[in-house]
C-alpha cells in the first residue's frame, strides 16, 4: 500500500494536490470541531456543576435571612434598648452573612447595631425592588449602615439587615467564569443587581432559567423563587478556548494529516482501480480470463449432473484477482457483457461434447442482470451453444449474486430465455433483494440456496428452521433446490432427505478444469458400469 502512495504522490498534478489540500483542510475542520465541541461540552458541565453549588450556596443564605427575621420578630425588648442591641449582637455574630441590623417605622430608620440610636429619625429611600414576600430591598446601601463599604438592605417588618455584596459566594465561582446576582420580581418583572456585571437577558429567560448561548457568552441562570434570587454565570467563548488552544491546534494538526493521508489514499485507491479495468480490458481482449468448474452431484445417487461455470482472472505473477472485483469493475465500467461472452465461448468450447453425449447434463452460466435484456447474450448462447447441438434445457441461466431486476428489459429478458427452453436459477437464495418476488413473478426452474444457510446445518442453530421453511417453500413451488457450500456429510444427509435436490461443494469437489471435471464424470460412469 505504502509503494502504491509513494506512487500516486511521485506522479502529483495540481488537480490530485487541489484534493490532498481539501482533504487536509476537512480534516482539520472536522478534528477541530470535534475539539471544540469537547470544550464546549466539557465547560457547560462546569457551569452546571458551579451554578448547582452557588443555588445550594444562596438556598442556606435565604434561609439564614429568613430565621434572622423570625428571631427579630419575637425579641421583647424596648426598640432601639439596650438589651435589644445584645440581641442583635448575638444574631450577627453566628451570622455569616449579615453585618449589621436596623429598627424602622413608618419608613423613618430609628437605629442600627453599629451606628447606635439615630439623632434624628432618617428617612429610607424608596427600595429598588420589593420581592413578592413583601420584602424590600435596597442595593448599594451606605450611611449610616456601612460608612465605607456598600452593603444590601433586606427589609421585612419594622427591622431590616444588612448584608455582604458577596453574600452569594462569588469566590467559589472560577476565574474564567463571570456572575452576577440579582433580585427579582417575577410577578412585576422588576430585577435588582446585587453584585456582578451587567445581565444582558430578558427577564423571561432570568425567571425561567436555563443554560444556552447570547451573543458570544455561554451562560446559565439559576433561580430561587422562594427567596427571590438569581444568578447568571456567564463565559466568553474566547476565554473557555483560551487554555484549550494548543490542544485544539494538535487536533487541527492532526486533522489535517489524517485528512491529507485519506485523500492520499483515495486517489491511489482510485488510480488503482484504472489500472486494474485497464488490465482487465487488455485481459478481455487477449482471453486471460478463463473458467473453472465445480460439480453439482444428485443428492442421492452422488452422481456429477450439473456443473457451475465460474471465472477467474489470474495475474502474470500467479497471484488470482478475485471474481467480485474484477466483475464490480466491468459492472462500474459497463462491460460486464464481454465477460459474459467470454465465459459462454469458453464452456461451449470445454463442455460441448460433454452436453451434447448427455442429455441430463448441465452447466450454469452466471448472467448480470444488466445482460439480460441484450441481443449479445442470445447471440452468444446461440452461437456457442444452440448452432453446435447443445439443447436450451442444458443451459442454465444463474441470476449472479444479489441482483436486482430493476429495469422491464431484464425481466423481459429472462422470460425470452425460459421461452427458448433455458433453464433459470436463481443463486445465493435468501440473500438477494427480490428473490422471493423471482419465486412469485418468473418460472424458475430452482433455487440455490446460499452457503450462509447451509452453514446452521449441524450447527444447533435455531435458525436451521429457515432452511426447513426453503425446502418446503420450494417442493410446494416444484422448483428445484441446489444446497451451495456444502462441506460435511452431515450437510449432505439433511439435504438428501428433500426429494430431488442437488448439492454442491467442497465435499464433492472444489472448482476444477474442464479436463478434470470430464475425467471425474468418465471415471463414475465407469465405476457405474462395473457395479
Amino acid at each position: 500500500m505504502l509503494r502504491h502512495m509513494r506512487q500516486t504522490l511521485s506522479s502529483l498534478t495540481w488537480g490530485k494536490a487541489a484534493c490532498i489540500v481539501a482533504g487536509a483542510t476537512l480534516g482539520a475542520i472536522l478534528f477541530s470541531g470535534l475539539g471544540l465541541g469537547l470544550v464546549l461540552r466539557g465547560a457547560t458541565e462546569r457551569l452546571t456543576e458551579v451554578s448547582a453549588t452557588l443555588l445550594h450556596r444562596t438556598e442556606q443564605q435565604g434561609q439564614e435571612v429568613s430565621r434572622a427575621f423570625k428571631i427579630l420578630n419575637t425579641i421583647k425588648a424596648e426598640p432601639c434598648s439596650e438589651a435589644e442591641n445584645q440581641a442583635w449582637r448575638r444574631l450577627v455574630f453566628q451570622s455569616q452573612i449579615i453585618n449589621d441590623i436596623g429598627y424602622q417605622r413608618h419608613g423613618f430608620l430609628l437605629c442600627t447595631l453599629t451606628s447606635g440610636r439615630l439623632a434624628a429619625p432618617l428617612p429610607l429611600d424608596k427600595p429598588d425592588l420589593e420581592t413578592e414576600r413583601g420584602a424590600r430591598v435596597r442595593l448599594d446601601a451606605t450611611r449610616p449602615w456601612a460608612p465605607d463599604t456598600p452593603v444590601t438592605i433586606v427589609g421585612q417588618g419594622n427591622y431590616s439587615v444588612a448584608l455582604r455584596v458577596d453574600a452569594l459566594g462569588t469566590p467559589m465561582v472560577p476565574r474564567d467564569f463571570s456572575v452576577a446576582s440579582l433580585f427579582v420580581n417575577a410577578s412585576s418583572g422588576r430585577i435588582a443587581r446585587q453584585a456582578g456585571a451587567p445581565v444582558a437577558l430578558p427577564q423571561s429567560e432570568l425567571v425561567n432559567g436555563r443554560i444556552g448561548w447570547r451573543a458570544g457568552q455561554l451562560f446559565a441562570v439559576g433561580c430561587l423563587p422562594e427567596v427571590s434570587t438569581c444568578h447568571v454565570l456567564s463565559a466568553s467563548l474566547p476565554t473557555l478556548l483560551s487554555p484549550a488552544r494548543p490542544v485544539l491546534l494538535i487536533l487541527a494538526l492532526g486533522g489535517g494529516l489524517t485528512g491529507a493521508l485519506g485523500m492520499v489514499s483515495v486517489l491511489t485507491w482510485q488510480q488503482q482501480r484504472r489500472s486494474l479495468e485497464s488490465r482487465l480490458r487488455q485481459a478481455l481482449i487477449r482471453q486471460e480470463l478463463f473458467v473453472l468448474y465445480q460439480p453439482v452431484v444428485d443428492a442421492k445417487t452422488l452422481r456429477i449432473v450439473a456443473a457451475e461455470a465460474l471465472m477467474r482472472w489470474e495475474l502474470p505473477d500467479g497471484s488470482y484477482i478475485r471474481p467480485e472485483i474484477f466483475v464490480a469493475i466491468a459492472e462500474a465500467g459497463g462491460f460486464t457483457g464481454q465477460i459474459m461472452r467470454l465465459a459462454i465461448q469458453q464452456v461451449g468450447r470445454d463442455l460441448g461434447d460433454a452436453l451434447r453425449a448427455d442429455a441430463d447434463f448441465r452447466v450454469t452460466v452466471n448472467v448480470a442482470a444488466g445482460d439480460l435484456g441484450g441481443a449479445p447474450l442470445m447471440h452468444a448462447l446461440q452461437t456457442h451453444f444452440l448452432d453446435h447441438g447443445v439443447h436450451p434445457s442444458q443451459v442454465a441461466i444463474e441470476l449472479t449474486e444479489q441482483v436486482s431486476l430493476e429495469t422491464q428489459a431484464a425481466y423481459d429478458g429472462l422470460r425470452d430465455l425460459r421461452s427458448r427452453g433455458f433453464q433459470i436459477y436463481i443463486d445465493d437464495f435468501g440473500t438477494g433483494y427480490s428473490s422471493l418476488s423471482y419465486l412469485n413473478e418468473l418460472p424458475v426452474d430452482a433455487i440455490k440456496i446460499d452457503k450462509s444457510f447451509t452453514d446452521l446445518v449441524g450447527s444447533g442453530s435455531p435458525k436451521v428452521g429457515v432452511v426447513a421453511a426453503m425446502l418446503a417453500m420450494a417442493k410446494s413451488l416444484s422448483v428445484a433446490v441446489i444446497a451451495e457450500g456444502v462441506e460435511t456429510e452431515e450437510q449432505a444427509a439433511y439435504f438428501r432427505a428433500h426429494d430431488g435436490a442437488m448439492l454442491q461443494g467442497w465435499l464433492f469437489g472444489k472448482p476444477m478444469s474442464a479436463a478434470d471435471l470430464v475425467a471425474a464424470r468418465l471415471a463414475q460412469e465407469s465405476l457405474a458400469q462395473a457395479s
